[in-house]
């Protein structure tokens, strides 16, 4: 009998590289086991690649600092090419797990973080077709809070996720973000012409996709 094929694993896929740094010019244990933490942290969102090496180039730059001599109270700074889209301070947990949990979900959350709004707002203008992988995610989370935004971003969205559909069919973010765009637009009739937008039963073919 023939060997079974070699899992191959998932397609490579257009990530966000995130390098995590303190800037203390003597780091503590306590700074070193943060970035290690956050680091881990922020590997936990699928869209995002973290290292602590300052070297080469990333797509983000977080830079961590301590502002007080007990560590209760820690700076972050995000840069993306120059540009510095987030800046905040931040009361800190005794337990540095839960530290680095908090700071990971300000930067890396789909749903709100620094990364995906600054991805939004930096792809609004550009056209559809040539949304990355990382920006058509953000769109599709866009799409599933309350931004006030979704009319707009509905369409771009749906149409950037069909295509990394087509181009990775084993992308189960796109999978799970474009079925939630759908249930969203079946029970609401967001951004859909009337008269499906008024009358859900105009728009019951959404309840298949």
């Amino acid at each position: 009998n023939p060997e079974p094929a070699e899992d191959q694993g998932d397609p490579a896929r257009d990530n966000l590289t995130v390098q995590v740094n303190t800037t203390d010019e003597q780091p503590s244990d306590d700074a070193t086991r943060l970035t290690t933490a956050v680091v881990t942290e922020l590997s936990r969102y699928s869209n995002i690649e973290p290292t602590r090496s300052d070297t080469g180039i990333a797509d983000y730059k977080l830079e961590l600092s301590y502002l007080t001599e007990d560590h209760s109270s820690i700076n972050l700074q995000l840069f993306h090419q120059g540009n510095l889209p987030l800046a905040e301070n931040l009361t800190t947990s005794d337990n540095i797990t839960t530290t680095a949990q908090r700071i990971a979900a300000l930067i890396g959350s789909p749903a709100g973080g620094a990364i995906g709004h600054h991805l939004m707002q930096s792809s609004r203008s550009k056209p559809v077709e040539k949304l990355t992988r990382p920006e058509c995610l953000a769109h599709g989370y866009g799409c599933t809070s309350c931004s006030g935004e979704f009319d707009s971003i509905t369409p771009r969205a749906v149409q950037c996720l069909a295509k990394l559909l087509e181009n990775d069919p084993n992308d189960q973010d796109a999978w799970a973000l474009q079925s939630t765009v759908y249930s969203r637009q079946y029970l609401w009739g967001s951004s859909l012409q009337e008269p499906m937008r008024s009358d859900k039963s105009k728009r019951s073919f959404l309840q298949s996709k």
